[in-house]
């Protein structure tokens, strides 16, 4: 006949030590799955992006601007180009704009002859500072942040929610 008196010394002693193994194997195992879950999981990271000179750009003449660059995004890599509209205005105010039409996202174009950016897709019409004239758009031309080194001119480029009143990235 058995009797009950309770844990064994060799049954604490088992129990002991697969719970020291399990909070070990635990502490270890949670910094080793955060670092292969955590570049997923952050944000896409980019650095301002040269997209010309000044020299460039001629007063109150917009120009579209082509940049290139590498964009991270968890473990991918990918390299892009990006458009942008650079307008010099003829008092050294230097505007980038975004190329994408706030109501829908189309591409815009500038139209030399009537001096106006101009959405094919439904008829939206810019100023050359970015005001609506006519059309569809709920707000102005995205502007985007900028800055100058010496002559060359970085862009801090962004996408923006299309069809809203309020600008807001992406």
């Amino acid at each position: 006949m058995e009797s009950n008196q309770g844990t064994t010394r060799r049954g604490f002693m088992t129990w002991a030590t697969a719970g020291i193994m399990g909070f070990i194997g635990m502490c270890l195992s949670i910094p080793m799955v955060g670092y292969i879950v955590s570049p997923a999981l952050l944000r896409r990271k980019e650095s301002p992006i040269k997209i010309g000179s000044l020299s460039q750009l001629e007063p109150d003449d917009p120009a579209e601007l082509e940049a290139v660059f590498e964009s991270s995004d968890g473990y991918l890599k990918t390299m892009a180009t990006r458009a942008v509209w650079a307008v010099k205005r003829k008092s050294g105010e230097i505007r980038v704009y975004n190329p994408h039409c706030t109501h829908l996202g189309c591409a815009y174009h500038w139209n030399k002859e009537e001096r106006l950016f101009k959405c094919p897709c439904h008829l939206g019409v810019y100023d050359i500072d970015g005001n609506v004239v006519s059309g569809p758009p709920p707000r102005s031309l995205d502007t985007l942040e900028y800055h100058v080194e010496g002559e060359n001119l970085f862009v801090d480029y962004r996408d923006f929610r299309a069809g809203s009143v309020k600008k807001s990235p992406i």
